[in-house]
């Protein structure tokens, strides 16, 4: 190995160990590759891929002197990466190995770097438990595309605290953008993104069985869904906030659940999933509100004045069942129980102010700019930096 290029260890030389030992050397570093199965590092050393994977022997052959496959760490590493395995345990992960492998770095300086899966909120208790900072780093890569998910994906997802940045983007950033973030946003956008794939599946699945039941092609069916790029697959829908309603995603989920001889379980998933985001916004609003509660927008979205099954009136209905005096501006709330008043009486008599799908005017803006209270911003549309930057300004999710 040539002295004179940074050094880094890679514990655990699985697909995800060997493509973390490709990306360090191809930035640069020398690479000790840590495994404790002594047949596999001789396969290895051999140049041998023993799972097949495409491009793994040419990257094996390419990276031969810059990669030295062992048993035991380089103590003089600047980085330490860890890949080993973390199975599924009786309640989450089995962090056997990453602990295993932790509880051997007390005498080895450097970064570490996670890129095992960790379950959301694990990384910051490693860093009290072993008392070393800690970069997690998780990996997006699918199983017979290894290199290829790894060469197209043009950004690494780095989650620690900001003082790490620095040096690791030193060694990265000439061909990688580092999109830096907390320990656990990282850990979140891991299982996230692996459990949007795999709903990805049982939709698609689902939707060839209904299409199967009534002669339709689900391939053309499926075609046509993925074409539409403005609503279908883009950003659209995919932002956290409050829950559907309206006139149309509740009534078509509604039909696919009650109305279709079918085992599909996506649609009752849904409903179900919605009644309790309800529940939750519910609470969360108890716990932070004052009554009486201002409530502004009755409407489902801020873009529509329709009212048919708003999520915005349920959820009134809900805060008026858990006790809490509700005020409105608008007359359409009245069926909810809801007192209504011109809007700067019902400001002055209200303690909290509930934003929901209201346009404010520059008049109404003003005047929230002047409420001493909390300002509850339900739909998370409010674009004015007046409203954002109140002293009791809320969103429902950061």
């Amino acid at each position: 190995m040539k002295s004179q290029r940074p050094l880094a260890n890679v514990f655990g030389l699985g697909r995800v160990g060997l493509v973390t030992s490709f990306l360090l050397c191809e930035q640069g570093f020398s690479v000790k590759a840590i495994d404790i199965d002594e047949k596999h590092i001789q396969s290895l050393k051999a140049g041998e891929d023993p799972f097949c994977e495409p491009g793994f022997s040419n990257y094996l052959q390419k990276y031969n002197e810059q990669i030295e496959f062992g048993l035991s760490a380089n103590k003089e590493a600047e980085f330490h990466f860890i890949c080993v395995p973390s199975p599924e345990g009786a309640v989450g992960y089995d962090m056997s190995s990453v602990h295993d492998v932790l509880s051997k770095m007390s005498n080895c300086s450097g970064t570490i770097v996670v890129r095992t899966t960790l379950k959301p909120g694990t990384s910051r208790g490693l860093q009290l438990d072993f008392h070393r900072s800690i970069i997690y780093m998780p990996e997006f890569y699918r199983e017979g595309s290894f290199i290829s998910d790894w060469q197209r994906h043009p950004s690494l997802c780095c989650g620690g605290d900001k003082s790490l940045k620095e040096d690791f983007q030193r060694h990265f950033a000439s061909k990688y953008h580092l999109d830096w973030m907390s320990l656990e946003e990282a850990e979140v956008l891991k299982v996230s993104s692996n459990m949007f794939h795999a709903l990805k599946v049982v939709f698609a699945n689902e939707v060839g069985r209904l299409s199967q039941s009534i002669g339709a092609s689900s391939k053309v069916v499926m075609e046509n869904f993925c074409k539409d790029q403005h609503l279908n697959i883009s950003e659209k829908y995919l932002k956290p906030g409050f829950a559907f309603g309206g006139p149309c995603l509740g009534k078509d989920v509604h039909v696919m659940e009650k109305a279709l001889n079918l085992d599909n379980f996506l649609p009752e998933a849904i409903l179900q999933s919605n009644e309790t985001h309800l529940k939750w916004v519910a609470q969360r609003i108890e716990a932070v509100m004052k009554p009486p509660i201002f409530i502004l927008g009755a409407s489902f979205k801020s873009e529509a004045k329709d009212y048919r099954d708003s999520a915005v009136l349920e959820l009134v209905r809900q805060l008026r069942d858990r006790g809490l005096q509700m005020i409105a501006s608008e007359k359409i709330f009245s069926s909810q129980g809801v007192d209504a008043y011109e809007f700067s009486e019902a400001l002055s008599k209200a303690k909290s102010v509930l934003l929901a799908s209201h346009s404010l005017s520059s008049t109404e803006r003003d005047a929230l700019a002047e409420f001493r209270g909390i300002i509850f911003d339900l739909l998370m549309t409010q674009q004015n930096e007046v409203i954002r930057n109140h002293s009791g300004y809320s969103p429902l999710l950061d």
